[in-house]
């Protein structure tokens, strides 16, 4: 008998399978280095009145959005895995939604069809859906964020690490004492270390990532997509994260450069006066544009005690550039 668990379970096999491999290579015969598991096509050919069932009941009772919205989810977590420099608007995840909608509803047609429900068919089925991901892909993110996905059937990923508060109270060279409530960590990270150590010192301490644990404390979603508000902060932390990301794009050509100038510059007149907003590392061309700025003062610490340390435990001077910059709103 088919079930949610058993469906889901297959779904997870079929994600495990694909784990790692790029939607952009290509094999001799021009076909994709994604397909189905063994266990998926089983599911489709030998519980094929089971799987058509399931999905008709779940048509009527919501079951189906609720399976589709999980897959889209599950494939936006697996880009961004793979990719910490990927993001998505709202519009991409409808889409994206749409995208699986569209994959189910040709499976479960081929199923009512003899000659559409066979393995070969099946697989065709499923490397036009990969073609559709890979389009997604680039019209959401750019051909340049992607360009290097083409040049191996495996990924090389550029994950996105979370450090520990201590970690980061000494890249920043933070003093609680010195940093003014309420507090936001951008790109806080799944597990918000800092916000947490934070809290844990009685301070009124908030993060936000896409990724982030449910909490009321803790703003899962997009910075770009974020609003802040006037006068909201009285610090706002970023370690690794926002200054990664603009820089990122900065050196594509086909980057959100603006966006990234209108979201710093919001971000620091959402401080309150006598507010700062602390990252690591610095950005020296969105520096600029607020050196002039008497509504602003620029902090520059050439490089903290911990980037000192590393660079002396490793014999390099690969972080002497590193800095952390600490911009407070003067008015």
């Amino acid at each position: 008998m088919l079930n949610a668990a058993s469906v889901y379970g297959v779904l997870e096999n079929q994600f495990e399978l694909n784990r790692n491999r790029s939607l952009f290579f290509r094999k001799a015969d021009g076909g994709p280095v994604l397909e189905l598991s063994r266990q998926t096509l089983r599911m489709l050919t030998e519980q094929t009145d089971e799987v058509a069932a399931y999905l008709n009941d779940g048509l009527a009772t919501g079951a189906y959005t609720r399976l589709v919205q999980h897959v889209a989810a599950k494939t936006l977590a697996r880009f961004m895995e793979a990719d910490q420099f990927l993001s998505f608007a709202p519009d991409d995840r409808v889409r994206l939604v749409g995208l699986y909608d569209l994959f189910l509803m040709q499976l479960h047609r081929a199923l009512s069809r003899p000659d559409l429900r066979e393995e070969a068919s099946l697989r065709r089925l499923a490397a036009e859906h990969y073609v559709r991901l890979s389009r997604f892909l680039i019209e959401s993110n750019g051909e340049e964020a992607v360009r290097t996905f083409a040049a191996s059937p495996k990924l090389t990923a550029v994950p996105c690490a979370e450090y520990s508060s201590r970690f980061q109270f000494e890249m920043m060279d933070l003093e609680a004492a010195d940093l003014i409530e309420p507090i936001l960590d951008l790109g806080c990270g799944q597990h918000a270390n800092l916000v947490h150590a934070l809290r844990s010192q009685g301070m009124e301490a908030y993060g936000m990532d896409r990724s982030a644990d449910d909490a009321p404390y803790l703003l899962r979603g997009e910075w770009l997509e974020a609003a802040f508000p006037l006068n909201r902060w009285g610090t706002i932390l970023s370690h690794m994260a926002f200054s990664n990301h603009a820089v990122h794009h900065f050196l594509r050509s086909d980057g959100k450069h603006e966006a990234y100038v209108r979201k710093y510059m919001e971000i620091l007149r959402s401080l309150k006066v006598g507010g700062k907003f602390i990252y690591t590392p610095g950005i020296p061309f969105l520096e600029e544009l607020v050196r002039q700025n008497p509504a602003f003062a620029i902090q520059i610490q050439r490089s903290s005690s911990m980037a000192e340390r590393l660079k002396e435990a490793e014999g390099k001077d690969g972080l002497g550039r590193m800095y952390t910059a600490c911009i407070r709103r003067m008015i």
